[in-house]
Order: C-alpha cells, then sequence, then structure tokens
C-alpha cells in the first residue's frame, strides 16, 4: 500500500514509521518551518495529569507501547533521544502531600506514585513526591533524525488540503496513493475542510532553555507550577510550557517569559540564578474535548487521521499509531473515546 502523511511532528512520524514496519510504502508532506509545536517540546510523558491529579484516560494502553516503540526507533535510527525516569513533584501546601499521600497507598494510584527524594538546588520545604512509569524523549532530536534517515521519502512542501484530489485513487501533485493520513497539527484548523467542524482548540505554549549554575546536571524533570528538566545541550536545562487560549501563533512574548523566570525562581536556593539562552513558542494541536482525533473520514474512506494530541503526543503517539495502523490495515475498531467518529457523527452528510 502507498500511503500519503500529511505532517512530519510526533503524530506523523510515529502513524507513518507504524506503517513501514508492516511494509507499506510512506511518503511524507511536510514543511517544518510551518509548525514547530513537536520540535520546542519539553518531551515529557507521564501517565498523570498533575495539576487537576487525575489519571490521564487510556495511559495504561498507552505505557505497553512507549518503551518497545521508542527502543525500536532508536535502533533505527542510530540515536539516543528516549530518557524514562521518574518525575519529582514539589508539593505546595501540606494539603497537596496529604492528597499524594493518601492515593499513593490505593489502586490505581499506587502504580504511579510514590514518596519523593531531596533535590539539590531547589527548595521543597514541604516535600516531594515521585511519578514513575514517566520519563522524556529529545523530540527535536528524534524528529529531525527521522527525517535524515528517511529524507528519500519525505516530500518538502507547504501542502494545502486543495493539494490533496480523490478521483478515485489519491493524487499529490505528480504522485499517486492508495491512502492518505492527516498528521498536520493544529494547522489543520486553518484550512483542511476534511476534519470535522469546530474541533480544535489550540493552544499556545511557551518554553525557555536555560543555564543555572550550581543545579546538578543529573537533576530529574521537576514539576512545580511549571516543568524543569534537563536540555537538549549539555549542562542547560528547560522550564515551561505556558498555556495560553485564543493566541494560536508561534511568536514568543515578554509576559510568557516573565511568568515562567518569577516562578522557576520561586523554587531555586538562594545564590541560584537562571540565564535564558532561548525563547521559544509552539501551538498544540488540542481538541474540544481534550482527547485524540484518529480514524477514518465517513466519505472519503481511503483518508484517515490522526491528530489532537495536545500536549501529551510523546505519551499518546506510539499508542495511537499502532492502533491506527491497525485500523488501516486490518479494519481493526478504534475505542470509542479516540476515534474521530464521534464528532463526524453530529455533521450531516
Amino acid at each position: 500500500m502507498r500511503v500519503a502523511v500529511i505532517g512530519q511532528g510526533m503524530a506523523g512520524t510515529l502513524a507513518g514509521w507504524a506503517l513501514c514496519k508492516r511494509g507499506h510504502e510512506v511518503t511524507w508532506f511536510d514543511n517544518p518551518e510551518r509548525s514547530q509545536a513537536s520540535r520546542i517540546a519539553s518531551g515529557l510523558y507521564n501517565p498523570i495529569v498533575l495539576k487537576r491529579m487525575r489519571i490521564v484516560h487510556l495511559s495504561e494502553e498507552m505505557l505497553e507501547y512507549i518503551e518497545p516503540v521508542y527502543r525500536a526507533l532508536e535502533d533505527r535510527l542510530q540515536v539516543k533521544f528516549f530518557f524514562p525516569t521518574p518525575i519529582q513533584r514539589i508539593f505546595h501546601s501540606v494539603r497537596e502531600e496529604n492528597d499524594w499521600n493518601s492515593k499513593c497507598g490505593s489502586a490505581p494510584w499506587s502504580s504511579h506514585l510514590s514518596d519523593g527524594r531531596s533535590l539539590d538546588g531547589l527548595l521543597a520545604p514541604v516535600g516531594t513526591g515521585t511519578v514513575s512509569q514517566s520519563g522524556w524523549v529529545n523530540t527535536k532530536l528524534l524528529l529531525d533524525q527521522f527525517r535524515h534517515f528517511f529524507s528519500a521519502q519525505v516530500v518538502t512542501t507547504d501542502l494545502h488540503a486543495k493539494d490533496i484530489l480523490f478521483q478515485p485513487e489519491i493524487r499529490i501533485f505528480d504522485k499517486t496513493f492508495d491512502a492518505v493520513v492527516f498528521a498536520e497539527g493544529w494547522r489543520a484548523s486553518l484550512d483542511n475542510p476534511y476534519y470535522p467542524k469546530d474541533v480544535f482548540r489550540p493552544s499556545k505554549g511557551e518554553l525557555l532553555s536555560l543555564r543555572i549554575e550550581g543545579l546538578p546536571d543529573d537533576l530529574p524533570p521537576i514539576h512545580y507550577s511549571h516543568f524543569l528538566l534537563p536540555g537538549v545541550e549539555a549542562g542547560t536545562f528547560r522550564t515551561g510550557a505556558t498555556y495560553v487560549h485564543g493566541e494560536p501563533n508561534e511568536q514568543v512574548s515578554s509576559e510568557s517569559r516573565q511568568e515562567l523566570m518569577d516562578e522557576l525562581h520561586g523554587i531555586l536556593k538562594p545564590g541560584l540564578q537562571a540565564e535564558v539562552i532561548e525563547q521559544k513558542a509552539g501551538v498544540r494541536a488540542a481538541t474540544k474535548d481534550r482527547r485524540p482525533l484518529v480514524g477514518q473520514h465517513p466519505i472519503y474512506r481511503s483518508a484517515y487521521f490522526l491528530n489532537g494530541l495536545g500536549s501529551r503526543s510523546v505519551l499518546m503517539g506510539p499508542y495511537l499509531s499502532e492502533v491506527l495502523a491497525d485500523l488501516i490495515c486490518d479494519a481493526k475498531p478504534l475505542h470509542p473515546d479516540i476515534d474521530i467518529d464521534r464528532f463526524f457523527r453530529k455533521e450531516q452528510f
């Protein structure tokens, strides 16, 4: 089968990889300058929504795919980008600590939460907790190396939906395909009529790259009000990301920079100062029900979707790409909570 994948962020990369493993001929159409969200992402994954203290829907299924998929990609690309490691949560109040401790002893929380550890260079007067089955992925390294390795199958272009013709076989420029996977991220909300109407709720996020003299290079990922985690370059760190709704652009702002720096200095021990190396912004492809979009178009049956992963593309991507490949190759039904048909059913065709 010849498959076109529109987009080569985390969703498009993993969708195409799942199909390649099944022996299909995949071509990616992507302009990496058009959307930076996957490349600048923190790359963190964990099964808990820490701000709301709830378990991510279908996280048990997702965690089963994390290591096999990323380890296989590391082997193929011959690069190290996958770093499973516990996350440390800094408590802000005794109430937070008590709630954490009560959850540690009961299922399903007990398999994810435990007591924390001391953190060199950071203030945690109330204490810390540990989130297991978590870690981070160097998404920029993964995506750049993948693009280089599969360069003969990547077409760098600013593709739009109007460039895709269903005749009934799919034609894109001078190439023909048996199926197309839309995985272009938040910009699908601007100019792709094949998606359900009014399904996206894009969210802008900004991230800082830092130098912090006095913090150990092996500091684990930290959750306070944002995340602090190792940088992609040795001796650096990153913090973020912010959430801003209603501003779908990739322009950095002084307000977000100040917010991140103020909150970071609230956990640094006296005498430690953070120096900003770089500030970047991206737009998350979030949806109005906060669940991903996976599945098949109700009319154009050779058109498929993998989008709407929001801030959890590293966690969700391996699982969703495999179940999408199962749908495309074997017509295996999807879990109804992720099936894009939940939105198509509300529309008239």
